[in-house]
């Protein structure tokens, strides 16, 4: 009996050290870093200059879906980082892809759902998920 009654003391102690630390985690914050909800805006424009160095690409937005609207028509620029996924004829990284001044992007990135807001005027450029870039279009003969 005297060992039951140590165990659920310890247990109860136990207990109560871990309670409080689980309690004090509490809601992920609505915005800055690591908040909750997160979307997925996707850009889709012209790219107009790439920084391989510094890791940036710069396109004008011509379409995105409803969390980018505030975005069409402006020029946006977006960091290109080690977890980027880039897509052009196969390459992988944003050096390999060397961008033609009227290439064709689609850029998708994750951006809290309260900042979104903020996103036409960041304080750094957003890092991107995913870049897949084509060809401009050739232009249409002239009609004889």
């Amino acid at each position: 009996m005297r060992r039951f009654v140590i165990l659920a003391v310890g247990a109860l102690v136990a207990v109560g050290a871990v309670a409080p630390g689980a309690l004090a985690k509490g809601k992920p914050p609505k915005s800055g870093t690591g908040c909750k909800p997160r979307v997925q805006v996707v850009l889709q424009g012209t790219a107009t200059a790439t920084d391989a160095t510094a890791g940036t690409l710069t396109f004008t937005v011509a379409g995105s879906n409803k969390h980018g609207r505030t975005l069409v028509g402006e020029s946006f620029t977006v960091a290109v980082t080690s977890d980027t996924t880039v897509k052009r004829n196969g390459s992988a990284t944003l050096a390999d892809i060397l961008l033609a001044p009227a290439d064709r992007v689609m850029v998708k990135l994750r951006w809290c759902k309260a900042d979104l807001a903020s996103l036409a005027t960041p304080t750094a450029p957003p890092a991107a998920a995913k870049v897949v870039a084509k060809p401009a279009k050739p232009a249409e003969p002239a009609a004889p």
